[in-house]
């Protein structure tokens, strides 16, 4: 049996306070701040509902990405707020509200058979099961599903 490169897929979002006239130099923040947490080689992107994506190449363990997950929690609640200049459209959970705090779905998998976008919409889900139990981060493994 052959393992092939495995993949993890993080959905962050820093939250709709963060969000609501957010200005380009503190997404820039919070870009730079997940880009300095990950490896060089991952790639972190900005979407444009304001929450950020990054594709990890590579084996990852689940307590590797646990305490990625908590560092940079940590370091979104240490980012100064702006206050709010214009509504701005914003992620939403299934359920409909805005997401009001920091949260960050993980998607794994251990070898070739999903696509991206796939990972992406899991990642997506876990995201928000994240922010509806209030826990921070979810995974949605693949492997388990």
């Amino acid at each position: 049996m052959t393992q092939g490169v495995s993949c993890t897929v993080l959905r962050l979002h820093p939250g709709a306070s963060d969000l609501q006239g957010a200005s380009v130099a503190r997404q820039d923040a919070v870009l730079q701040l997940i880009s300095l947490a990950v490896r060089r080689t991952d790639v972190v992107c900005e979407l444009a509902d304001g929450s950020f994506v990054c594709l990890m190449a590579g084996p990852l363990g689940r307590e590797r990405l646990c305490l990625l997950c908590w560092a940079l929690l940590d370091a979104l609640a240490r980012l100064p707020r702006q206050p709010p200049l214009a509504p701005v459209q914003r992620a939403t959970p299934a359920g409909g509200g805005a997401l009001q705090r920091p949260c960050i779905g993980i998607c794994t998998r251990p070898a070739a058979g999903q696509c991206y976008a796939v990972m992406a919409q899991h990642a997506q889900t876990a995201m928000q099961r994240a922010h509806l139990q209030q826990t921070g981060f979810a995974f949605h493994d693949i492997a388990r599903a």
